[in-house]
């Protein structure tokens, strides 16, 4: 499965670090430079191949979200349907995403946010 999941990721990027249409990008040179640099992502299931969406619904599965339940100790986890903050990220060579923290409230969801896989 990760094997198809990696046949469906572009590699190809254009000049400011960009990789498909669908797909949303931090550029270089962009507003957020000193945090990420060409890094491309896509939240948009409906844009994704078929075998990254197999593996999304894995991910959201109530097998997995249990197993990550038992595994962290955090009950009462729910995967976020929206992909806020998450989905297929793609950082081509030369690009970068510094350390960081990102946000912990997911306000669409009106919940705070306790992980991301």
């Amino acid at each position: 499965l990760l094997r198809a999941v990696a046949s469906e990721i572009p590699e190809e990027a254009d000049d400011s670090g960009c990789v498909g249409r669908s797909y949303d990008c931090f550029r270089r040179g962009g507003v957020n430079d000193y945090w990420e640099n060409s890094k491309s992502m896509l939240t948009k299931e409906a844009a994704m191949g078929p075998a990254t969406r197999v593996l999304l619904s894995v991910l959201k599965s109530i097998e997995f979200v249990l197993f990550l339940e038992q595994a962290f100790g955090i009950p009462h986890l729910i995967p976020d349907p929206m992909l806020i903050g998450s989905g297929v990220h793609n950082t081509v060579p030369g690009g970068f995403l510094k350390l960081h923290v990102d946000f912990n409230y997911n306000e669409p969801m009106r919940m705070h946010r306790r992980g991301n896989a």
